[in-house]
């Protein structure tokens, strides 16, 4: 399988071969799921909390005696059915992370981005970037390009220009190559790869041993 290298205003440069580890990965699709859903998990944060009865101040001293004043029977101001009192069963810090291993993240990228491949949504941009801060530059690199609604742009290196030029486009986000996340993948419709980005990805790709259940 092959991608084709594109220049900015959309005419065919060459094309550049991708390897089977990428385009045709044999492992269950049930790890984009693990995948997504760890990922998804590993950035709550987890830091909620609230007083228990027992670490709430004051309410040593029962409210007052326990018959004769016709009222219900109290022992503390910290109850949880008093204002100001505790809370029950209420939230604490918890760490909240899953975790995935290296071979299933290698896994899901993969499934992610044969599917992509296959419908032919995955385009090398040579150079990619743009000349000004201008965010009319990186629409027009778009169309020219004919990419879809929700766009995914993968740098091997910082690209200050492009990456501030589309900061205000909801639906385009630029990334670096080692800090994607599966769940950008998914979410793209078109995938925009730097020359740079493309060559260390599938070099990278073409050591991977993506086998397992078909």
């Amino acid at each position: 399988m092959v991608v084709p290298v594109l220049t900015p205003t959309g005419e065919r440069k060459g094309e550049m071969a991708v390897p089977d580890g990428l385009a045709q990965p044999k492992a269950s699709p049930h790890v984009l799921w693990q995948v997504s859903t760890a990922q998804q998990a590993d950035r709550r944060v987890g830091s909620a909390s609230t007083l228990r009865r027992s670490e709430v101040s004051g309410g040593g001293a029962k409210p007052w005696r326990q018959k004769g004043t016709g009222r219900a029977r109290h022992g503390s101001r910290r109850s949880p059915i008093w204002k100001g009192g505790g809370v029950a069963h209420g939230p604490k810090p918890r760490d909240w992370r899953m975790g995935s291993t290296q071979k299933m993240r290698r896994h899901a990228f993969a499934l992610a981005l044969a599917e992509k491949l296959r419908d032919e949504r995955v385009v090398v941009v040579d150079p990619l970037t743009v000349e000004d801060y201008d965010v009319k530059l990186v629409l027009q690199l778009l169309e020219n390009v004919k990419a879809g609604k929700r766009t995914l742009v993968l740098l091997q290196e910082p690209d200050g220009r492009l990456y501030k030029s589309a900061g205000n486009l909801r639906r385009v986000k630029v990334r670096l190559l080692p800090t994607v996340e599966l769940r950008e993948v998914l979410w793209a419709e078109s995938v925009l790869l730097s020359p740079q980005a493309a060559q260390a990805l599938f070099e990278e790709g073409a050591r991977w041993r993506v086998k397992g259940r078909s």
